[in-house]
């Protein structure tokens, strides 16, 4: 190579000394950092291979203990057997059927995994089929805004107006203004820290 003919070229010995030790050390220097990336390399894989055998251990004993239990040993079928056994209206039941497949089919470190699950959990929650009567007491609920919530007149006054339009509507036998069955929504406007939120 080129270094070895400098080197064989260079008359003075003390020259060709020094030219030899740097250049060895240059060679020293590369041969750190390619074992150095070699070393983080190795130590990533077997990171990797770690991660993957406790993995595989964590589902072996989750099977067993669900087999112990009685319980179903795969989560997405625990959801199923909840979305099948609640009392959903149809339309619901096969939204939550759709992503309990989608659950299935997704791996256990998917971000979508976790958000189907916290959807399924809202959905079985809620009490779909639970009926409560309207209760139109304009003055306890005054009293119930003043107690609760200091200032906000206008928007106090709106929640009022609002519960008393619909006790009118009701005491009438009419609808809910604007025709739909389950009610209207109240849209709060205003900028932040005015206390929106907390009267919803």
């Amino acid at each position: 190579t080129a270094q070895k003919v400098q080197l064989l070229e260079t008359v003075d010995p003390i020259a060709r000394l020094k030219l030899a030790i740097q250049w060895l050390s240059e060679h020293l220097a590369e041969q750190d950092v390619a074992e150095s990336i070699a070393k983080d390399v190795q130590d990533g894989v077997d990171k990797q291979q770690r991660e993957f055998l406790l993995r595989r251990q964590l589902d072996a004993v989750r099977k067993e203990l669900a087999e112990l239990n009685g319980d179903p040993e795969d989560e997405s079928d625990d959801y199923r057997a909840r979305v099948e056994a609640a009392d959903l209206p149809e339309h619901v039941r096969e939204a939550a059927l759709k992503e309990v497949e989608k659950l299935e089919r997704s791996s256990d470190q998917s971000p979508e995994g976790s958000w189907i699950r916290t959807w399924l959990d809202t959905v079985l929650e809620l009490p779909w089929t639970e009926r409560t009567e309207d209760a139109y007491d304009i003055r306890g609920a005054q009293e119930v805004l003043d107690a609760e919530h200091a200032g906000l007149a206008d928007v106090k006054e709106r929640i009022t107006e609002y519960l008393a339009v619909r006790k009118r509507r009701a005491d009438r036998g009419l609808g809910v203004v604007g025709g739909r069955r389950g009610g209207a929504v109240l849209a709060l406007v205003g900028p932040p820290g005015v206390g929106k939120t907390s009267l919803g």
